[in-house]
């Protein structure tokens, strides 16, 4: 089993949405669907998401 990367992608001035499934496939859908209206990450696991999180929070403005 091979971990993937975490997908990100942004759009500028859009709500960032983390979307987490074990398909990777289910994953580029959701990023497909919804990327013209949010910034997307995908993660096909618990690690993959935390991963991501701790490093868009390094990016994302806090209020």
């Amino acid at each position: 089993m091979t971990t993937a990367q975490p997908m990100l992608q942004t759009t500028q001035d859009a709500y960032t949405v983390l979307f987490v499934d074990d398909e990777p496939q289910t994953c580029k859908w959701f990023t497909r669907l919804f990327s013209n209206e949010f910034s997307i990450i995908t993660a096909c696991s618990v690690d993959e998401a935390l991963q991501a999180l701790l490093s868009a929070a390094r990016r994302l403005p806090c209020w």
